[in-house]
């Protein structure tokens, strides 16, 4: 069974102030034509690439990596706590073996939703901000 639609916003940040205004307005715009049940995330990038937890509402939160250095996807993964670390050789989870249900694909969504993904209608005060 398919999940809801993921929108995931990533957004360069190395332009005017102006025009970030007016980006931030069009993202605006743009989130009161999706559908309600519909999950978005951020990614915003610069000189920094930051992850935005937008379930966390009562302060911005963020996870910020190098925009110069290159981390390879299970490690992301495993530093924003989507996945577990890939196991040593002949455990499950090395590159190669079988996973068992639940270590990759949706269990990692799963884990995103309510801190990286919010529904629409939760996310536009978070992206007010």
């Amino acid at each position: 069974v398919a999940g809801p639609p993921i929108f995931l916003f990533v957004v360069d940040t190395s332009v005017t102030e102006e025009e970030l205004d007016e980006l931030k307005d069009s993202l605006q715009e743009s989130l009161t034509i999706l559908p309600e049940h519909a999950l978005v995330g951020l990614v915003t990038f610069g000189t920094m690439v930051q992850v935005h937890e937008l379930g966390f509402e009562e302060c911005p939160r963020a996870y910020v990596f190098k925009g110069d250095k290159d981390v390879p996807a299970d490690k992301i993964s495993h530093l924003l706590g989507l996945r577990k670390p890939q196991g040593g050789a002949g455990q499950p989870g090395k590159p190669g073996q079988p996973q068992a249900p639940g270590q990759n694909g949706m269990h990692g969504v799963a884990q995103a939703h309510g801190r990286f993904l919010l529904p629409v209608s939760e996310c536009t005060m978070v992206l007010d901000t």
